[in-house]
């Protein structure tokens, strides 16, 4: 019960359509109607401009953490903090307030990430900037943040959930940006 209702909680969480809502107060600005329909910070830079893209960003930052840090100081268990962060994404990805549209969740990935791997985290942000400054490739740079995060956390965390958790994450998104594609292919 406590898996199902942590995955609800983070996907109500995660749903929270933060650039679309700052678009609309702020610009009176519907993101889902322009580029690919993506909301999250990186279109909110933009579109809404670098003021409301930082505070999207830093919006969809807390709501990927905080859920994770509330549910873990009321009692939630390490494997319901790993469905809760699962729901984040999903809700991120295709809010059920939008209409099932929504972002790629990289924000929610980093929060999630530094709650559960803030020691890899650090350490791989740097690695992935300078794979990023060799490549300028941000799905390839994300990718080998993504899995240096899950190898170190074989030695750090030595838990198969934490190994395959950034997996999970990183395939929600690769297959959120295939669909993205598809449509506007």
């Amino acid at each position: 019960m406590g898996n199902i209702l942590s995955f609800f909680i983070g996907y109500f969480s995660g749903s929270f359509p933060s650039a679309y809502v700052l678009g609309k107060i702020f610009k009176n600005f519907d993101m889902t109607q322009v580029g690919n329909g993506r909301i999250g910070a990186s279109f909110s830079f933009k579109y809404l401009g670098k003021t409301i893209g930082i505070v999207v960003g830093i919006l969809d930052f807390i709501k990927g953490f905080l859920p994770l840090l509330i549910l873990s100081k009321i009692g939630f268990e390490k494997l319901s903090l790993l469905f809760c962060a699962i729901g984040l994404m999903l809700g991120h990805n295709w809010s059920i307030f939008i209409g099932f549209k929504g972002g790629l969740g990289a924000m929610i990935m980093y929060s999630i990430f530094l709650y559960f791997y803030p020691f890899e985290l650090i350490l791989f942000l740097f690695f992935g900037s300078i794979f990023y400054i060799l490549t300028k490739n941000t799905y390839y740079s994300t990718f080998f943040i993504i899995s240096g995060i899950s190898f170190l956390s074989i030695f750090t965390k030595k838990d198969f959930y934490f190994f395959i958790l950034p997996l999970i994450l990183f395939s929600i998104m690769s297959f959120k940006k295939r669909k993205i594609k598809e449509l506007n292919a």
